[in-house]
């Protein structure tokens, strides 16, 4: 057998097999995080080459060289939460299109939570303002916690040694999943409506359900998701009887889902969103499929043509669905 055969096997059973914490943080470590911390270091130097006024106004400069000095385990555990990818992609959009300059701002503004998010994980002092989102709600990557204020509006935020001084509201955690409140987030998120506040309740009391499901039937995968996906945002549907779900190929460690009441629906669309994260995963190191991959194949879960990279995504989690249906 050739060595590319090897490892093409290789990477077969690692798709296919339930990957434990260790695992996956090797996995992360090795192929996204130094990546996504290149992708980061580029935006801030075209941010400070395309729209150095907004950049300096929002002291961007400042604030990205705080984050870089933190230690190598803290830049990995932000690079796992979903926002810093999502706030990278956003910020490389506006940069390539030149035509959403409008969303700059807000984007800027939310830099300074990954900062205070490291001063907490490093046990280090810090104090700075950082702008909440409109619904009044700052979200703190990796630590879940929530800040609030008056909405748009600029607060001061004080750290000392890793200790956060402001009131703030704890994360939902239901199981290994932390369920995110809509509107403390920010960055790029698929054509979905996240939900918030009062919104929540049912979705988390699902959530809870689901969870003791998976514990039952199929605890292997619950640690995988838990892994693979462990923030969740919930979105808006018009059909509560069904679940939509989305994930992002330039995120790790979170998914968008809607809870329709039934924990079964809920339990296998986490287990499906979490193949999903797991193929990414898989290809953070290797291409699965030749460009050009046109929409040509027919498959009984859809009733539109797909392109075999979809194929293949597909197949991979109806297999791990299925694993799971079959020890009920």
């Amino acid at each position: 057998m050739t060595d590319d055969a090897t490892e093409q096997k290789r990477w077969a059973y690692e798709a296919l097999e339930h990957l434990g914490q260790e695992e996956v943080n090797t996995l992360l470590l090795q192929r996204w995080t130094p990546r996504l911390f290149e992708r980061f270091k580029v935006v801030i130097r075209r941010l400070m080459e395309s729209y150095r006024s907004e950049a300096k106004q929002g002291d961007i400069l400042s604030h990205a060289k705080r984050l870089l000095r933190a230690s190598p385990q803290t830049l990995h555990r932000l690079a796992t939460d979903p926002d810093l990818g999502r706030w990278v992609e956003s910020i490389e959009r506006v940069l390539d299109e030149r035509t959403s300059s409008s969303r700059l701002p807000g984007l800027l503004a939310l830099l300074p939570r990954f900062v205070i998010s490291a001063a907490i994980l490093e046990g280090s002092d810090e104090d700075l303002r950082l702008r909440v989102g409109a619904g009044g709600r700052a979200r703190l990557p990796v630590d879940g916690r929530v800040l609030q204020a008056p909405p748009g509006h600029m607060t001061r935020v004080v750290v000392e040694q890793g200790q956060l001084v402001n009131h703030a509201r704890a994360p939902r955690h239901a199981g290994p999943f932390e369920l995110v409140d809509g509107d403390a987030g920010g960055g790029a998120i698929p054509a979905v409506e996240p939900l918030s506040g009062g919104a929540l309740f049912p979705c988390f009391r699902t959530l809870q359900s689901s969870v003791k499901l998976l514990e039952k039937h199929h605890p292997d995968a619950l640690e995988d998701a838990g892994v693979l996906c462990p923030v969740l945002y919930a979105v808006r549907t018009d059909n509560p009887e069904v679940s939509h779900s989305a994930g992002l190929q330039s995120v790790r460690g979170g998914i968008w889902l809607s809870f329709p009441p039934n924990p079964l629906v809920v339990a296998e669309t986490i287990i499906h969103e979490a193949s999903h994260v797991l193929f990414h995963l898989m290809e953070d190191v290797i291409s699965f499929v030749e460009q050009p991959d046109t929409k040509r194949f027919e498959v009984p879960w859809r009733s539109d043509r797909r392109p075999l990279r979809a194929v293949l995504m597909g197949y991979h989690a109806w297999v791990r669905i299925y694993d799971f249906l079959a020890r009920m």
